[in-house]
């Protein structure tokens, strides 16, 4: 799915200006790489791909003592492609988060891991405002205030998500330092939450390590249910040479 997009990312970028594959990349990287990212393997059969279609067409500049350049230049054909699929309803595409997976399995390991794991997120998402802040500065001093507008909304987009994440990552890191640090919190440990909302790792609840009274099964509402028990089966009346008889006192 991502892959059909693409072509349309690469239709968007010669709407610009003509490019070669280089110049393609490096504009992405200042630009919609925070949201699209197409690396070289990607780009170059794109191109070759697009051009026998006939939505771009590619010229030869000759390098004094340099490669040539292979400029790709969009066509008719190939803008009204991309103003078609800019009016398409936006495809949403699943996402998987690998981390997400970690955690909801994360039980089986000491906190400390989880620990990492969201301490690495969150240095790239320092990374991540930081590069935001340089791409809004370019994007302040090139195009028109149109374009600039349209930019900008997906810069911002860009950055709103990243600082509810970083906020994330800095309430579930107080969970896991909460935690025991064997990380076995099958039932005999709680953990009290401060009013907002975030734990502050006091043991608390009944003797048998649920909290107030509540049943151990309200915290494990992944685990199989007990089964029903058996129906007991009604006695069917003996029979004698295959006829019905009478119950006597005997039974």
């Amino acid at each position: 799915m991502q892959e059909a997009r693409s072509r349309f990312a690469i239709l968007g970028m010669l709407s610009v200006a003509p490019m070669s594959g280089y110049d393609i990349r490096q504009a992405m990287e200042t630009s919609v790489a925070h949201f699209w990212t197409l690396s070289y393997g990607q780009i170059y059969p794109l191109l070759k791909t697009l051009a026998a279609e006939g939505l771009v067409v590619r010229t030869v500049e000759e390098g004094d003592g340099r490669p040539d350049r292979h400029v790709y230049t969009l066509t008719e054909a190939g803008h009204a492609a991309l103003v078609r699929w800019l009016g398409e309803p936006v495809v949403a595409i699943p996402s998987r988060h690998e981390l997400l997976l970690k955690l909801f399995f994360g039980r089986e390991v000491p906190p400390a891991v989880h620990v990492r794991h969201v301490e690495r997120l969150r240095a790239q998402l320092v990374e991540s405002l930081e590069r935001y802040e340089q791409i809004a500065a370019l994007n302040a001093a090139r195009g028109t205030v149109i374009e600039q507008a349209y930019r900008g909304m997906t810069l911002r987009y860009g950055e709103r998500i990243a600082r509810a994440i970083l906020a994330w990552c800095d309430e579930s890191l107080a969970t896991l330092r909460a935690m025991p640090a064997t990380g076995d919190t099958r039932g005999d440990t709680t953990l009290e939450t401060t009013p907002d909302g975030t734990p502050d790792g006091t043991p608390d609840g009944t003797p048998d390590g649920t909290p107030d009274g509540t049943p151990d099964t309200a915290l494990r509402p992944y685990a199989r249910p007990a089964a029903p028990p058996t129906p007991e089966r009604a006695t069917r009346p003996r029979t004698t040479n295959g006829r019905r008889r009478r119950p006597t006192d005997a039974d």
